[in-house]
């Protein structure tokens, strides 16, 4: 009697099933939800930061903005900008924006100038959960701050729309599946290869420095191989070979195209930023610490290479396209190289995730040999030290987008006007300046514009001196002769350099010139009669 007493006692006393504290799988499920809400939200939180009234846009942005406009009507395989010439830069993200436009009615300049609020948020979020993934939860917050603050070039371009930096997620997405291939192989290698091709699609730097991580971490597998003895599990050159191989093929379009185009300007794959010569930027200035917890970090990934080998590849990799851009630039040695400022936007994006590896591990080996529960304290102490001196510089992360003001009202109405009346394909004679943006945002064509966005297989040299000349004549017939000679239908009159009366008296006797918009005193667009 007594037992039974006992026993329902216990049965009162104990907790009701729906009482019942949640199981670790579904606890860790949601603190996992919990954690990627919160990341998005700290994402957002930094892009209202930026101010420009909820507009986030860059110089770039305006190339991939003329290529979206492009596709959308179904012009996949030519220049958005430059009549006559085939495609140079890839397709997928503009293809993307294109989709989003047509699927939510919005324009593609506004999907893209509110991008960082819908979409840019994927990086920071995969970034995490990579990072979450592999070394723990720690060293996932940790991380965060040290891209943001200890790399200026990240905190100054995380949030504009354009693809070198939108195809990051990609990026992180093909290595984290490799990084699951390489464990456990199955079908986590065919999820890479599927990634690793989307990533040469979209950007073919970033794809060819995840798929050559990739080849590299599996060459340093095979050659530890070769020199220990007793290596546990499989080797990683077959599975590297499927996923490298198979994203080369899918990937492959373009990947030939850059690799096989004709090259007469140059200026788009040799420019070197001047940022590469700032401390700030390339040596880690504002937060020199983050840089040693970072070359630490390195250096336990190569300790741990079957597991972790792929993010040292990763910034090797990197560095070394960044420093053949110095050694070819900088100091003339005849090596080849191109864009090395992205190259050491990658070192520093794999220095900032070894960092925050190097960060934790410390924080658990103080909290090992002390044996008290110091881990929290000291990683946030780390933290502080590797990047706290660069939190004031916050203030400028919004320096490098464009700003809408007040002086911009011209360049958008004649642009509107563009796209809701010229024809497709319409080339329009306007300074290179004027006529990047211009003609980037309405859809139109342009005669030349700067050299650093112009087609590689284009001619600049003529190209920028038919346009000078165009622009500068006070002769109809080398104005017609040249209009013909390159199809423009529109001239764009701006005061650059002269002011407006003085332009429109130049033009207002001219038969081939007909008046037919003016959105203030800055510019006049003449429809050209030929």
């Amino acid at each position: 009697m007594r037992s039974s007493r006992s026993r329902g006692a216990r049965a009162a006393r104990a907790p009701s099933a729906a009482a019942a504290p949640a199981r670790p799988g579904s606890r860790g499920a949601l603190v996992l939800a919990l954690d990627c809400a919160l990341v998005v939200a700290l994402w957002l939180a930094f892009v209202r930061s930026l101010g420009h009234g909820g507009v986030v846009l860059g110089y770039d942005s305006i190339r991939d903005i003329s290529y979206a406009l492009g596709i959308a009507r179904g012009q996949v395989a030519l220049d958005p900008m430059l009549a006559g010439m085939p495609a140079w830069y890839p397709p997928g993200m503009p293809a993307l924006f294109a989709l989003a436009s047509y699927a939510s009615g919005r324009g593609i300049a506004e999907c893209y100038a509110s991008a960082a609020w819908w979409a840019a948020w994927c990086n920071p979020l995969v970034l995490f959960l990579l990072v979450r993934a592999v070394w723990g939860r720690a060293s996932a917050w940790v991380a965060l701050p040290c891209v943001l603050l200890g790399s200026r070039w990240w905190m100054l371009h995380a949030a504009i729309p354009m693809a070198s930096v939108q195809t990051v997620v990609l990026v992180l997405g093909t290595l984290w599946a490799w990084h699951r291939a390489a464990l456990t192989g199955g079908g986590w290698r065919f999820l890479a290869l599927l990634l690793g091709a989307a990533t040469l699609w979209c950007h073919v730097l970033c794809g060819s420095l995840a798929l050559g991580a990739i080849a590299l971490h599996a060459c340093g597998d095979a050659l530890h191989r070769r020199l220990a003895r007793n290596v546990a599990g499989p080797g990683l050159l077959g599975r590297a070979a499927t996923v490298v191989g198979g994203a080369g093929v899918l990937g492959a379009p373009p990947l030939v195209l850059q690799l096989g185009m004709v090259r007469l300007n140059d200026a788009p794959h040799h420019w070197f930023g001047p940022e590469l010569w700032d401390a700030r930027f390339a040596l880690h200035a504002w937060s020199p610490f983050v840089a040693l917890f970072g070359l630490a970090g390195v250096v336990l990934a190569v300790r741990d290479w079957r597991r972790t080998g792929w993010l040292a590849a990763y910034f090797f990799l990197a560095l070394v396209g960044s420093m053949l851009g110095y050694a070819g630039h900088g100091f003339g040695a005849p090596v080849p190289w191109i864009i090395p400022h992205e190259f050491q936007w990658h070192e520093q994006l794999a220095l900032m995730i070894a960092a925050a590896t190097a960060i934790t591990a410390l924080a658990r080996g103080v909290a090992a040999r002390t044996g008290r529960a110091l881990a929290p304290a000291v990683t946030v102490a780390a933290l502080v030290l590797a990047v706290g001196p660069a939190v004031p510089q916050l203030g400028v992360a919004g320096s490098y987008l464009l700003t809408m003001g007040p002086e911009w009202k011209p360049v958008l109405a004649t642009a509107n006007w563009l796209g809701a009346n010229a024809a497709v394909n319409s080339v329009v004679a306007a300074s290179p300046a004027a006529g990047y943006l211009v003609c980037g945002l309405s859809g139109s064509r342009v005669v030349s514009m700067p050299a650093g966005h112009l087609n590689p297989a284009a001619a600049a040299g003529p190209l920028g001196a038919d346009l000078a000349t165009m622009l500068a004549t006070t002769r109809e017939s080398t104005f017609v002769r040249l209009a013909r000679l390159h199809g423009v239908g529109y001239l764009l009159a701006t005061n650059d350099h002269e002011p407006q009366e003085l332009l429109h008296a130049r033009y207002e006797h001219w038969a081939s010139l007909e008046p037919v918009f003016r959105s203030d005193s800055a510019a006049v667009l003449y429809r050209v009669r030929l």
